[in-house]
């Protein structure tokens, strides 16, 4: 598959991931009636291990080929990383929550998107040019405003303090999954999923949460294997494609859609904020994916192994007998030096250098 038809891809699972997302506030409003927070958080993310193993049994049972890799010795540390922060994050933002108002804390998350971009580009050699920081200010611009209550709602204290440093670590934690986005997504869908539901069911236990109402039990799995099962697998594919800033961006649209789910389901009142921040967030992701990124780049000699196809323009390598369609096996490429407009997808996290750009160069 060509470089443009992966960026389009790309777009489609991200409209897909943003639809999954947006289904959590609206659906968790709906089940804490019956259950309490941390069990309903536990079953989540259990219902979404549930839907990763069955999807990964039904993709073994149709397919012949391999077509993704799964995780290795050399995968352990960002995933490490990724288990951890995804349980440290939650606590930090409810310990800040119990700090400071709701309202705050929902503004202050808003700087995810920023934390994401900023640790993409220092320590993840993600190329970002000044058009997706735009996108990234506009989209975060749109994200305060929709969660905007007034500067009587602010306050900068110890729990903001903490609401910050759960938007750093989520940061850190979705470019840490970028870093092994070509794995294997519904294994580490699964396992990351089996960790934390069970951490937070254990929790539950230890708070003595009750079930008030039993027939919300499979309502919260099937809320979780859509929100947080296919949502984050899609993700990752996203991620594969594009990096984690963009990702971060194209699936920016989750609060406005939850907020008008809020407002179809619970009739919660539209305001003039809510509309400037839908055209805000929409300028914002026009931005980032009509962003065009060209130069003359070098692909130095590689060997790995991911899913790939050979209709594009870095698997030249051959088989013997001729596999068509998607794959996955371990394949050398050879240096390859040649110019086309590319995402900071797996073969373009090569490092940049600022130099004057020539009148009509694309950039």
């Amino acid at each position: 598959m060509g470089t443009l038809s992966e960026q389009r891809r790309a777009l489609v699972l991200a409209g897909i991931a943003t639809l999954a997302f947006s289904l959590s506030t609206p659906g968790n409003k709906l089940l804490m009636g019956g259950l309490p927070p941390v069990l309903l958080a536990a079953l989540m993310y259990l219902g979404a291990c549930l839907w990763a193993g069955l999807a990964k049994l039904w993709e073994r049972w149709r397919g012949k080929t391999r077509l993704e890799t799964p995780l290795m010795k050399e995968d352990r540390a960002p995933f490490l990383g990724i288990l951890i922060g995804d349980t440290v994050a939650p606590v930090c933002y409810m310990v800040g929550l119990s700090m400071t108002s709701p309202a705050n804390s929902s503004l202050l998350h808003n700087f995810e998107f920023v934390t994401t971009a900023l640790f993409a580009m220092l320590f993840f050699k993600e190329a970002i040019g000044g058009r997706l920081w735009v996108a990234i200010a506009t989209i975060t611009a749109g994200s305060i405003l929709l969660t905007w209550e007034g500067f009587e709602a602010f306050s900068f204290n110890p729990g903001s303090l903490m609401v910050l440093l759960s938007a750093c670590i989520w940061g850190l934690t979705n470019n840490l999954s970028r870093m092994i986005s070509v794995k294997d997504p519904l294994q580490i869908v699964m396992i990351k999923s089996a960790f934390t539901g069970l951490g937070a069911l254990s929790l539950s236990l230890v708070l003595g949460e009750k079930v008030l109402s039993p027939e919300y039990v499979p309502l919260g799995l099937l809320l979780g294997a859509i929100s947080f099962g296919l949502g984050n697998y899609l993700v990752i594919r996203v991620q594969r494609g594009v990096g984690a800033a963009r990702a971060s961006a194209y699936t920016s649209f989750a609060p406005f859609i939850s907020a008008l789910l809020s407002f179809v389901i619970f009739r919660d009142r539209l305001t003039v904020a809510f509309a400037l921040a839908l055209g805000l967030i929409a300028a914002g992701v026009y931005l980032a994916v009509f962003e065009r990124h060209e130069h003359l780049h070098t692909h130095e000699p590689q060997t790995h192994d991911h899913r790939h196809r050979h209709d594009d323009e870095h698997h030249l390598h051959s088989h013997e007998p001729v596999c068509i369609g998607e794959h996955s096996h371990l394949h050398t490429h050879e240096q390859l030096i040649h110019r086309h407009p590319h995402k900071p997808d797996i073969h373009h996290r090569h490092q940049h250098q600022r130099r004057a750009r020539q009148p009509g160069q694309p950039h």
